[in-house]
């Protein structure tokens, strides 16, 4: 017997398999036959028919499964549509077919892919599902729906004809003797769930999931077999992670003609189970068609004017993101107005100074009202603001902001007023208001409490709203890192109250930031009201006044 050594059994050993890729592979099987085949057994193991919305987005999933482009599908659906019922149906039907599909048609791609070395990233051993939702009982309600079809006696039938049996069953995990497996976790912000590796994997309740938890943990859990997600759920008053998918697959649509989005609110479910709509109509006058409850989970509205703190269609209406004329420009290096104002938010460690500088004119107030009241004239002035300008400076070395500050300014002028955040660093202030450069100047200290912050961002908001204030937004604007940081933050914004008062902030997510609507709203609180040397007293009439 001839003796080998180590190293020529190390030579020999070939652990690239067949290329089968789409430009290698056969397509051995009608794609759309297949899939029509496998609707069918849908609706065998579930054991009910399923309705023509739900074999609508089953039948676009199996296709994104196998024509494997890394598909993103996203469904907003009305609460007790069937979404639950749909998804398990198709994880179970790909778990019992898929790996028969691939050991009959070895050479077709779509089941027995590989990537261009000839590593096998297929199914016959098995497709593994992935359920993620904010909490494991959430998953877990997925997983018990496909444990209640395999225990049904068609799906039985089916598995005994094919020689496949349940080898696992137990907690967050099932597996088939054919290698498919489904594995419910949750995503919690606390949860670690790094390491999995999925072909397909569904976010439920989608709206809830953290942005950060399924863009950092759950979406590079398929990329090494370049698979799938779902991201499925329905419609609350907070933008997210769902909520930015569903609007990165509309545009798809609009501009690629691809279909990844699925909406089905109540008006499309209740054409199919009389049931549902008799229940509906019951919503309807228990909660009310208008209320916010029976818009969001039936109507799959996104409510965003109830938890963020302004929306798209306020902030970039057409006279308040200004496109054209000399306020569609961010001025980088000096401009001339009226009055301008400037609000400092002062950065920390990992946050950024950002300065605003504001033009407004006070010698023609847009709204001027006037009230007797307790035998005195009040009145209401309001003013047009520009915001003209932004600049950010990193972190919280403040010697450095300040000359470098000083200097950008010293090209703006008439500098009436700053107001700057004086929450953490007061001294900032003071030195502000004791350079020469500013001595015409009124500095303000703003120091950020609940109350301060509430009324600055209540006057904003009003000011948003009542169009205004407006902001640079033509294509030279656009262009700039400002431009985009402001807007984005702006969006971001989230609002909550405690007790009367407003609170608003940059979501808890990490890299989430508010420092340009901060500095935006103290530029916008100053040029709120004239200075003292520009008030004019109002002449009323009365002469005993």
């Amino acid at each position: 017997m001839a003796n080998t050594s180590a190293l020529d059994v190390l030579e020999n050993l070939n652990i690239i398999g067949e290329l089968c890729t789409p430009e290698t592979g056969e397509e051995s099987i009608d794609l759309s036959s297949a899939i029509e085949s496998m609707m069918k057994l849908a609706c065998v193991v579930s054991g009910k028919y399923l309705y023509a919305y739900q074999q609508e987005f089953i039948r676009r999933v199996f296709e994104a499964i196998l024509l494997h482009k890394g598909d993103m599908l996203t469904g907003l659906w009305a609460r007790q549509s069937g979404k639950t019922e749909a998804i398990a149906a198709i994880a179970l039907v790909a778990m019992i077919m898929f790996p028969e599909l691939a050991k009959q048609f070895s050479k077709d791609w779509r089941f027995n892919i590989t990537d261009e070395q000839g590593r096998y990233r297929g199914f016959k051993k098995g497709i593994n599902f992935g359920i993620y939702a904010p909490i494991l009982e959430q998953s877990e309600i997925m997983l018990d729906r496909i444990r209640t079809n395999l225990d049904n006696d068609e799906t039985k039938e089916v598995l005994a004809e094919l020689g496949i049996s349940v080898t696992h069953n137990r907690g967050s995990y099932v597996k088939l003797s054919n290698g498919s497996t489904v594995l419910a976790m949750s995503a919690s912000i606390n949860s670690k769930i790094e390491g999995h590796t999925h072909h397909v994997v569904i976010a439920e309740e989608a709206q809830d999931i953290d942005a950060q938890k399924i863009r950092k943990s759950i979406h590079p859990m398929i990329a090494s077999t370049k698979g799938m997600i779902i991201k499925i759920g329905t419609a609350t008053i907070i933008k997210g992670d769902f909520y930015e998918a569903i609007r990165f697959n509309v545009r798809l649509e609009v501009t690629k003609g691809v279909k990844n989005h699925y909406f089905y609110p109540y008006t499309v479910c209740v054409k199919y189970n009389s049931l549902y709509r008799d229940y509906i109509e019951q919503e309807k006058l228990r909660i009310g068609v208008n209320s916010d409850e029976f818009r969001m989970s039936y109507g799959c509205e996104w409510l965003l004017e109830r938890g963020m703190f302004v929306i798209d269609q306020v902030l970039m209406a057409r006279n308040v993101a200004v496109t054209y004329g000399k306020f569609s420009r961010a001025y980088a290096e000096g401009f001339a107005g009226q009055n301008l104002v400037v609000g400092i938010d002062l950065g920390k460690e990992t946050d950024s100074t950002v300065v605003t500088v504001m033009d407004v004119n006070w010698s023609e107030p847009v709204v001027q009202q006037f009230i007797m009241r307790d035998m005195r004239e009040t009145e209401f002035v309001a003013y047009q603001k520009h915001l003209i300008a932004w600049m950010e400076f990193k972190g919280d070395d403040y010697e450095y902001q300040y000359h470098e500050l000083c200097e950008w300014l010293s090209s703006f002028r008439p500098i009436r007023k700053i107001v700057l955040d004086a929450t953490r660093e007061s001294s900032f202030a003071d030195r502000i208001s004791h350079t020469a450069q500013f001595k015409d100047a009124e500095v303000e200290d703003f120091v950020f409490g609940t109350q301060t912050k509430a009324a600055g961002y209540r006057l904003l908001h009003g000011d948003l709203l009542a169009k205004r204030v407006t902001f640079p937004a033509g294509d030279e604007a656009r262009a700039t890192d400002e431009y985009r940081k402001f807007v984005v933050q702006m969006l971001d914004l989230v609002k909550t109250y405690v007790g009367d008062y407003l609170c608003v902030g940059h979501p808890e997510e990490p890299g989430a930031h508010d420092d340009y609507p901060d500095s935006f709203m103290l530029a916008n609180w100053g040029a709120n009201e004239p200075t003292a040397d520009m008030g004019v007293e109002q002449f009323t009439g009365n002469a005993f006044m």
